[in-house]
Order: C-alpha cells, then structure tokens, then sequence
C-alpha cells in the first residue's frame, strides 16, 4: 500500500504539470520530475519517491502510454498495479481552490491523497499567466512585456493593510524586473504603508491619485528616474517623503493638493532640474521646501496656495527665473531670499502672499520685476539691487510698502507700478527715463526728489482724475541738480518744482 500511495503522489504531480507544460505525461515524470523533487523539497526530506517506488514506476509504465488515464486523480487510490481493476471514477472536477502554492507545499489528506497543488505557482518555474499576460498577486496585478523583458504593475488594491511590491516577476523559468507603476495603479485606494521596490523606474500619471497611506518608502537604492502628471495628487496622510537621487523632474501637479505633506526630503546628491507647474499647489500641509542647486525651472502655480512658511535655496543655486503666481496667496511665508542667480520674477509671483521681507542676493542679475509681483504683500519696506532694469504695471500696487529704495541703472517704472501704497517720498536715480500713468497714485506722496540733469518723462495724458504719474496735485517735486546751480521754483509735467536753475 506504500507502494500505491507514493504512485499516486508521483502520478498526480506529473499530471498536473503535463497540463501545465504540454509536454507527454509519463515522459516527464519518471527522470525530471523526481530530480526536481529532490532539488526543491530539502530540510531533511531526501526525496518524493523513493527508490523501490521508482523502480516499479519504470518496470510498470512505458513513456507514451496515456489513453486510460482517469479523469480524477483520486481514482489511483483504488486503482493501482494490485490488479483491482473495477474501481469507481467520481464525477466532481478536482476541487483546487484551496490547493498549497507550490509542489513543495503540498500535503497528505486524512487518506494519504496528495492535494492538488496550485498551477498557478511553482518554485522555480514561478507564475502562470493569464491570456494577456497578467498576473495578481497580493491584489497586485502585473503586466508582463515581452518586448522588453520587464514587469508593470497595473493595479494595487488596497485594504487598509501594507503593500510590498515584489521587484521582479518569475514565470516560465524567466524573472521579469517590476520597472513600472502604471497609470492609475492604485487610485484612491487605501493603505497604511506602500514599499516600492528598487527595481522601479517609472511611476505613471496619476498612479497614487487620492490614495490614502501613512507612509510611502522607496526600498534600497531606488532607480525611480520619471514621475508621471499628478502622481502623488491628493495624497492623504503621508508625513514626509523621500524623494529617490535619480529624479530629474517633478512634473505638472505631481503633489498638488495633498492634505498632510509637510516635506519632500530631497537629498544633496538629487539630480531634480525642474519643477513643473503646480507642482505643489493647494498642498495645504507644505511646511518647509529646500530647492538643490541644480534646479533652473520652476513651473508657474508651482508653489501657489500652500502652508509653505520656508522656502531655501542652495547657495549657488541656478535658477533662472520666478515664474507667474509661483508663491502666490502663500499666506504664511513672510520672508523670501532672491537668488543672485534670478533674472526675472514674473507676473503675480509672490501676490498676495504673506511676505514681510524681500532680499536680494549679493550680485543678484535680477532685471525686470513683471506686473503684480508684489502686489497685495504686507512688506513695508524693499530695497532693489543694481541689477534692476524695468519695474512693471502695478509691480508693488497695494501692498504695505512704506519705502522704497529705487537702484541707480533703472530706467522704466511702468503704470501703477507703486499705486495704493504708502510711501510718503519718492527718491527717483537720474537713470530712471519713463514715469507711467499712475506709477505712484494714491500713494500719499508727499516729495519727489530727481537725482540728475535730465527730468524722467511723465505720463500724464490718462487715467483721471488721478494726476500724472503722482495722481495728486500737491506732490512736490524736488530736482537734485548735481552740477551746483541750485534750483528755481518752477513747474514740470504740471507740477509745482523746484528746477534747476540755467
């Protein structure tokens, strides 16, 4: 009985794997079969089928006969070499739902039968497919690509629970590296933690959209090089957030309105070279923010209503410009550093944010501060490098701005520029040429003083009833001669003045 027992182990395996592999039944499980068992079992178990077993299987059965074999394997436990030959053959398709998941994990039931172990799974051969090369496990479910020999996970549902991604996939003897996340892989879904492995190098769009966690870890060095449009959108509950070396950009809402991130860790040896536009906007949570040296792009709305209360920069930091409404309505970030690297700060870029302090960077470039850069700030007092060129429409227009000291090398303040301040005195460098309509309207101006020969031209010819560029007619207006003739009472552009006298 021994005999037939261990037959019906050794015969049942092969005629799962006959399935499996498409190869002929007996021709497999007489030499490879055993070997296998003996390669994967181990712990002390030598074999499957021992030797007086495999003696019997050879004397009794000859390679290719497989007509009359049943149906059920279960029938091999009556029907054996013995001779019964009458034995019953049940009706009921062999029950695998609860099988183990490999052939080692297989076990004897309460009349010696070997369960029928789970095809999909085996050591070595690993997993079974479906007919568009998908496999799930753990609720993650895996693309298989030929083409490029690699694995992409295409679902994760979660459970509240943890999620490790596995970073490779085995099947038919191949491992296939998990290089991708795809569009959409876990969307709104619900974790504690999520590990992604090293192995990855690509997260699609919106791949973490709305998903909730406590944590998300990248395992070992990670390789995640691209970072799809709003991967990480509306995440909920993660703290912080490590962002792997190798990512050279943050794209287009990549963490836009998430609720709990506080900050985005990125390392000194980070390769990040753009942020994309609102990238961070509505992150609400956003404390503090490093930007590396290498970063020359920051998109516009990058940072755009956040809780942002620091944002730094690397001390040789390259970036080029501050775009459209980048920190706008920023409301808890009261002190900001120009990078001398800077050349621009671009239309709204810091409005109605909750600024109190500008600098500029000893050596700043900076030429050109675009309309409402600064507008609807509460900083009382600003002082502009050398560098600065042109001061556009309504540039400071409405904010607290009690003084403000213009550089020597300006030449352009346009319309409105400092309009509903509350600047009581206006020093304006010989260098400035063009005044526009209104530049310090309704700001309480009280004196002008014009450092220089040759008066700026004055716009007076619209914006009524505020006069001129001063927008009332009380202001005076002092010439600093610097050649020592004193000055006259005179008018100028309609204005009382002291001129220079001939």
């Amino acid at each position: 009985m021994v005999v037939v027992k261990n037959l019906n182990k050794v015969v049942r395996h092969a005629v799962v794997f006959a399935v499996v592999f498409g190869f002929g039944l007996l021709g497999v499980v007489v030499g490879p079969r055993a070997a296998y068992a003996n390669e994967t079992v181990g712990g002390g178990v030598t074999s499957l089928v021992d030797d007086e077993v495999l003696t019997e299987l050879e004397d009794g059965f000859q390679p290719g006969i497989t007509d009359d074999v049943p149906q059920d394997l279960a029938v091999l436990d009556s029907a054996s070499e013995s001779g019964v030959e009458n034995a019953e053959v049940p009706n009921a398709e062999p029950d695998v739902t609860t099988a183990p998941n490999s052939i080692a994990e297989g076990s004897e039931d309460a009349n010696g039968s070997a369960s029928v172990p789970d095809v999909r799974h085996f050591p070595i051969y690993g997993y079974e497919l479906d007919d568009n090369g998908k496999v799930t496990i753990d609720g993650i479910t895996y693309q298989i690509h030929e083409n490029t020999h690699t694995a992409e996970v295409t679902k994760i549902v979660g459970k509240g629970g943890e999620v490790n991604i596995l970073d490779s996939i085995t099947t038919n003897y191949q491992d296939y590296p998990v290089t991708a996340i795809g569009y959409r892989a876990a969307i709104y879904q619900k974790f504690s933690t999520i590990t992604i492995p090293q192995s990855v190098q690509t997260i699609g769009e919106e791949a973490f959209l709305g998903v909730s966690a406590e944590n998300i870890n990248f395992r070992g060095v990670s390789r995640l090089a691209t970072i799809g449009k709003y991967a990480f959108a509306y995440l909920a509950g993660v703290r912080n957030m490590n962002l792997p070396d190798l990512v050279t950009i943050l794209p287009e809402g990549v963490f836009a309105g998430t609720k709990n991130l506080q900050d985005l860790n990125i390392g000194s040896t980070s390769k990040l070279a753009k942020i994309e536009k609102k990238a961070f906007i509505y992150s609400s949570a956003l404390k503090n923010f490093h930007l590396p040296s290498r970063v020359t792009d920051i998109g516009e709305y990058a940072f755009a209503s956040t809780g942002l209360e620091s944002f730094t920069f690397a001390g040789n930091s390259d970036l080029m410009y501050i775009p459209r409404y980048a920190f706008a309505y920023d409301t808890n970030l009261t002190h900001f550093m120009i990078p001398r690297s800077v050349s621009s700060i671009d239309e709204a870029a810091f409005a109605a944010s909750g600024l109190q302090d500008v600098e500029f960077q000893n050596g700043s470039i900076l030429h050109t501060i675009n309309d409402r850069a600064f507008a609807y700030v509460p900083m009382v007092s600003v002082t502009l490098p050398n560098s600065v060129l042109l001061i556009g429409p309504s540039a400071f227009a409405a904010s607290g701005l009690q003084r403000v000291s213009l550089n020597q090398g300006l030449l352009l303040i346009q319309y409105e520029a400092f309009a509903y301040t509350n600047i009581a005195e206006v020093i304006l460098p010989s260098s400035v040429a063009f005044l526009g309509v209104s530049a310090f309207a309704y700001a309480g101006v009280k004196n002008v003083y014009f450092q220089g020969i040759v008066p700026p031209q004055i716009s007076n010819k619209a914006h009524k009833p505020a006069k001129g560029s001063f927008g009332v007619s009380d202001v005076r207006i002092v010439f600093q001669c610097s050649y020592g003739s004193g000055t006259v009472q005179g008018q100028y552009e309609g204005y009382d003045a002291l001129v220079c006298a001939v």
